[in-house]
C-alpha cells in the first residue's frame, strides 16, 4: 500500500490535466480494492474444499465460514431460497472504511439460516464494522435434533452480540432481516412468571469498564414475529457499587421495522444514549396467541437508564398484558425522552407512563385511540364472572389501564422511590369509546410534571386515582400542572379545575372540539374541523418540536391548537417550508390515499431490499392491490419516505 501511495503523489506532479488525474485516481482506488472479495454459499452444489469465490465453486457450510478469516470490504453471501443449520459466527471486522456483509445471492427469497441445536443464529461478539442483510432467521426449541449447545434450553436469540472489554464495537447494521420463532427448549424464570426466553435481536455488553460498549447499531427494514420474548432488547446492565464512566450503549437507529405478535415487549433498552426509533409498525406485542410459549405481557417500547432519545413516526397497537403494556413507555430513571408523532391504539395498559426518577421526558403531538381498557382484577372475580379482569394467558390483571401515568416506582418493595418531575404530556388527541374505563394518576412524590394543550375526547369514563401498585396504597403527588386542556364527551370525565390536589389554572375548556370523526380508527378521524374551539386557544410552548401530528408547522410565536392537529397557522414566509403528506389508511389491502395535495405528487415504491417496484404521479390514491402482502417504503418528492404494509 505505501507503494502505491508514492506512485500517486509522483505522478500527480507530472500530470497536470484534469482527466490524467481522474484516470490516476481510479487507478489508484481500483488497486486498493483489489482483495474485497465475494464468497459464496451453497448447501447442496456447494463443497468446502472450494474456494468459495465463485458460484460454481461456492462452499456448503456455516462451519467453513466460521473458519475462515475475511478482510474489510468481502461478502459472504448464501444461496436464495436454501437453509443452513448452525450458528454463524463472523471471525473477522470490517475496519471504518469497508464494512463486511453477510447476505443473499441468486433469487429474491432469502436464505435461512436455523439456529436449532445453537444458543443463536448469530453470533457477533466482539465484532465490529459488519452488515447483515436479505436473511431469515429461525431457532425453534421444538426443530433440536441433536446435543445442545450450553444454556440453549433456556435461552434463544436470532441475532446477538456481546461486548466484553475488547473495545468500543462500532457500526453493526441488519438490514432486510426477518426473525422470527425464536423459542428456548424450557421457561425461564421472569419478572413476574415463567417465560421462554426467546430474543429477535439482542445488544448487551458486561457494566464494568469504560470502553466496553456498541457504537452505531443500525436496524432497518426487518420483520420480527413469533418471538418468546423480546423482540429487541439493547442493554448494558450496570452495577449499583463503583459504576464505570461509560455507562451506555450509544447512537440506536431503529427504523421501518414491522414487529408484531411477540410474547413480551417489542424494543426494550437499559443504558442506552442517542437512540432515533421511527417510522416502525409495533403491533400485538405481549401477545400469547400465535403460541402458547409466548410471553404475554410486554409494551411496544419501554427503556430503563436512557436517555437523549426521540420516538417518532411509529404506530404501537393491540398491546396486550396484565401489568405495563402500554404502546410506548419510559420506565425508570429516564431523562430527556421525547414521543411525538406516534399513532398509539388500543393499548391495553395505556397511553403515556412515566414510572419514577424520570425527568425532562415528553410525550406530545400523539394521536391515542381507546388506549387504557384493561381491568384490574379484584378479590372473588373468576375468569368465568369477570373475564375482563384477566390478560388473554389467563393472567390476573395487576393494574388497571391509564392514560397517563406519573409514577415514583424504581423497583419493588424496600427500594427506595423517587418521583418523576418536571415531564411533560401536551398537545396529543385522545379519545376514550364507550364501555372503557381509563385513568389518569398521579403517584407520591412525583411533581412539577405538566399536563397542557391536550384534546381529551371521552365517551367511556376516565377518573382519577391513587397509584396502584399492588400493595401499599399512596396519595397523589403535588405541583402537578393541568393547564389548558379540552374536554368533551358523552361519557363521565373528571373537573380538573375542581381538584385541590393538582396545581390547576382556570383555562381548561369544556366544549366540543368539533373532530373529523371521534370515534374512528383512522388518524384523520381527528382532524380538527375549521370551526373548532381548539382553533388557536393552546398555550404557546417553546421548543415543541416545530410540526404537529400530520406536518403542519408551528410558528414559533403565535398560539398553537389544542391538540395534536395545528389547523391553521399564519406562518412567515421562512416557516412555510414543509412538505410532508400524509398517506392512509396504512396499512391497506388496496389504495393509498395521499391527504392534502391539489396537485399531483410523484412518488416511488422500493421493497424492503431497495428494488423499485412502482412509480408514478398522482393527486389521489396509490392503487397497490396486485403487491404481494408485506412491507414497502414509499417515497414521496417533497417529502419524507414512509413505511406501508400491504395487507
Amino acid at each position: 500500500m505505501n507503494k502505491i501511495l508514492k506512485i500517486k503523489r509522483k505522478t500527480t506532479l507530472i500530470f497536470r490535466n484534469k482527466e490524467c488525474i481522474a484516470l490516476i485516481v481510479i487507478c489508484f482506488y481500483s488497486l486498493i480494492a483489489i482483495g474485497q472479495t465475494t464468497y459464496y454459499i451453497d448447501n447442496t452444489q456447494g463443497l468446502d474444499s472450494n474456494n468459495g469465490t465463485s458460484e460454481l465453486s461456492a462452499w456448503q457450510s456455516i462451519d467453513k465460514v466460521n473458519a475462515t478469516a475475511f478482510s474489510p470490504g468481502d461478502q459472504i453471501l448464501f444461496k436464495s431460497g436454501q437453509e443452513f443449520f448452525g450458528k454463524l459466527i463472523p471471525s473477522s471486522s470490517g475496519n471504518n472504511t469497508s464494512v463486511i456483509t453477510f447476505g443473499s445471492y441468486g433469487g429474491a427469497t432469502r436464505p435461512v439460516i436455523n439456529g436449532k441445536n445453537y444458543k443463536m443464529c448469530i453470533d457477533a461478539s466482539e465484532k465490529q464494522y459488519l452488515t447483515f442483510k436479505d436473511l431469515i432467521l429461525k431457532n425453534d426449541a421444538n426443530e433440536d435434533d441433536g446435543t445442545l449447545e450450553s444454556g440453549a434450553d433456556r435461552n434463544r436469540y436470532g441475532f446477538f452480540a456481546h461486548v466484553l472489554y475488547s473495545g468500543i464495537k462500532k457500526n453493526i447494521t441488519l438490514h432486510n432481516l426477518k426473525i422470527h420463532k425464536i423459542y428456548p427448549t424450557i421457561a425461564s424464570g421472569s419478572e413476574n412468571s415463567d417465560a421462554y426466553k426467546g430474543y429477535g435481536i439482542y445488544f448487551t455488553s458486561d457494566g464494568m469498564g469504560n470502553n466496553n460498549f456498541f457504537d452505531n447499531i443500525i436496524i432497518e427494514g426487518c420483520e420480527i414475529t413469533d418471538i418468546g420474548y423480546v423482540g429487541i432488547s439493547v442493554n448494558k446492565w450496570i452495577p449499583d457499587v463503583n459504576p464505570p464512566v461509560n455507562q451506555y450503549q450509544k447512537n440506536i437507529n431503529i427504523s421501518n421495522n414491522n414487529l408484531h405478535h411477540i410474547g413480551g415487549s417489542g424494543i426494550v433498552f437499559f443504558n442506552v444514549d442517542g437512540f432515533l426509533i421511527e417510522n416502525n409498525i409495533s403491533r400485538y406485542t405481549g401477545d400469547y396467541s400465535l403460541d402458547t410459549r409466548q410471553h404475554g405481557r410486554g409494551s411496544g417500547f419501554w427503556s430503563v437508564r436512557c436517555k437523549n432519545g426521540i420516538l417518532q413516526f411509529n404506530e404501537f397497537s393491540h398491546v396486550r398484558g396484565a401489568a405495563d403494556s402500554c404502546g410506548a413507555h419510559i420506565d425508570i430513571e429516564n431523562d430527556n425522552i421525547i414521543v411525538q408523532y406516534n399513532l398509539s391504539y388500543d393499548n391495553a395498559g395505556g397511553f403515556a407512563e412515566f414510572m419514577g426518577a424520570n425527568t425532562n421526558c415528553i410525550y406530545r403531538y400523539n394521536v391515542s385511540i381507546n388506549d387504557g381498557a384493561r381491568v384490574k382484577w379484584t378479590n372473588g372475580s373468576t375468569i368465568v364472572s369477570n373475564p375482563e379482569m384477566y390478560s388473554p394467558n389467563g393472567e390476573k390483571n395487576a393494574q388497571s389501564g391509564k392514560i397517563i401515568w406519573f409514577s415514583n416506582f424504581t423497583g419493588f418493595q424496600g427500594q427506595t422511590r423517587i418521583g418523576s418531575n418536571n415531564n411533560h404530556v401536551y398537545n396529543n388527541t385522545i379519545y376514550v369509546s364507550t364501555g372503557m374505563t381509563s385513568r389518569l394518576v398521579i403517584g407520591e412524590s412525583s411533581y412539577d410534571n405538566t399536563v397542557k394543550n391536550n384534546i381529551f375526547y371521552i365517551d367511556g369514563n376516565l377518573i382519577f386515582e391513587e397509584e396502584d401498585l399492588g400493595w401499599t396504597p399512596e396519595t397523589p403527588g403535588f405541583d402537578n400542572l393541568f393547564d389548558t386542556n379540552l374536554w368533551y364527551g358523552s361519557g363521565s370525565y373528571p373537573n380538573i379545575s375542581s381538584e385541590t390536589l393538582y396545581n390547576n389554572s382556570q383555562n381548561d375548556i369544556y366544549d366540543n372540539p368539533q373532530l373529523t370523526n371521534p370515534g374512528g380508527l383512522s388518524v384523520n378521524d381527528y382532524l380538527l374541523l375549521n370551526s373548532s374551539p381548539a382553533i388557536d386557544a393552546g398555550l404557546l410552548i417553546s421548543n415543541n418540536g416545530d410540526k404537529d401530528f400530520f406536518g403542519n408547522m408551528l410558528s414559533s410565536s403565535l398560539p398553537t391548537d389544542i391538540g395534536a392537529h395545528e389547523f391553521n397557522v399564519s406562518l412567515g414566509v421562512s416557516e412555510l417550508n414543509d412538505t410532508t403528506l400524509k398517506v392512509y389508511p396504512n396499512p391497506t389491502t388496496d389504495k393509498l390515499h395521499i391527504s392534502n395535495n391539489s396537485k399531483p405528487v410523484s412518488y416511488i415504491i422500493y421493497s424492503m431490499s431497495g428494488q423499485e417496484i412502482s412509480t408514478g404521479k398522482t393527486s389521489g390514491a396509490i392503487d397497490i392491490s396486485n403487491f404481494e402482502t408485506g412491507m414497502y417504503i414509499l417515497e414521496i418528492k417533497g417529502s419524507r419516505s414512509q413505511l406501508i404494509l400491504k395487507k
